[in-house]
């Protein structure tokens, strides 16, 4: 603006405003138009006039969060939780879950609107409004046979709205390992040095693939009867008081010190009567 002195003054308004969460496709492109006027004569009118335009982007910060139990004993199921949280700030559009089942866990049931295919689960979750969420539960079961590898399970949401922070749309379950073995107890306690013992270990979480150790010396044919129950045969160790081991597929192990006794086998002499 100019005055009739010759000098220019500049006033500054300026106007915030907030945009709604969901915003129609033809109405994102906004443009702001500001007039100016007095009551004095305008020299120039061609300058009176300025736009400013805005193109309004929608954005859905979808988060993604696992849960399961932490361990699930050997043949045993248990339940994984999926959560999709919609942090906003707007609202996010044909949402998607993926879920990769990993190998040693197969899964009991499909949800309703979900899809395998192979190790991964893709569940459809609609549109999700500011603040909403969506949960899939999935009931898997572990191999009778750990396998060596970890049990995560990654879960991946999306949607077609733009997400600002990419980083947590992913996640993992605890869902890590089968239980460790235990050993509750050796019976019988002890067999001669030569081997040769049959001796049945009760304990939990035993598997097919368990093997056993007495003092080193492997406990060979290993017999599954239960989770709970080993049959082996003792092979020949020096007399001595040993620690018995198992170990699972999967490198975990479970030892009862002290739990069986080799005596030494006393010498027979032969005798004669007569």
């Amino acid at each position: 603006m100019e005055r009739s002195n010759g000098s220019r003054a500049t006033r500054t308004l300026t106007i915030s405003g907030s945009f709604h969460s969901v915003v129609p496709v033809n109405d994102r492109l906004a443009i702001n138009n500001a007039e100016v006027f007095a009551i004095t004569d305008d020299i120039d009118l061609a300058n009176n006039t300025a736009s400013a335009t805005t193109r309004i982007v929608p954005f859905a910060d979808l988060v993604a969060s696992a849960n399961g139990p932490g361990i699930v004993a050997p043949g045993e199921s248990a339940k994984l939780c999926f959560t999709a949280l919609n942090n906003g700030p707007s609202d996010a559009t044909a949402a998607t879950m993926v879920l990769t089942i990993p190998n040693g866990l197969s899964v009991e049931a499909v949800p309703s609107g979900c899809i395998e295919s192979g190790a991964t689960i893709t569940c459809a979750l609609g549109d999700l409004a500011n603040g909403a969420s969506a949960t899939i539960d999935i009931e898997v079961r572990s191999a009778s046979t750990p396998v060596r590898a970890l049990r995560d399970t990654e879960v991946v949401v999306a949607s077609n709205t733009a997400d600002p922070i990419p980083e947590n749309d992913v996640d993992i379950t605890p869902l890590a390992k089968t239980a460790a073995p235990t050993i509750d107890s050796v019976t019988p306690g002890s067999g001669p040095e030569s081997g040769g013992t049959e001796v049945t270990i009760d304990g939990t979480n035993l598997t097919t693939e368990t093997t056993v150790e007495i003092g080193g010396v492997p406990c060979v044919p290993v017999i599954f009867v239960t989770t709970s129950q080993l049959i082996c045969t003792t092979g020949p160790q020096d007399p001595g008081v040993f620690d018995v081991v198992v170990t699972t597929a999967d490198g975990q192990t479970a030892t009862l010190v002290g739990g069986f006794t080799y005596v030494e086998t006393p010498d027979v002499k032969p005798s004669f009567t007569g």
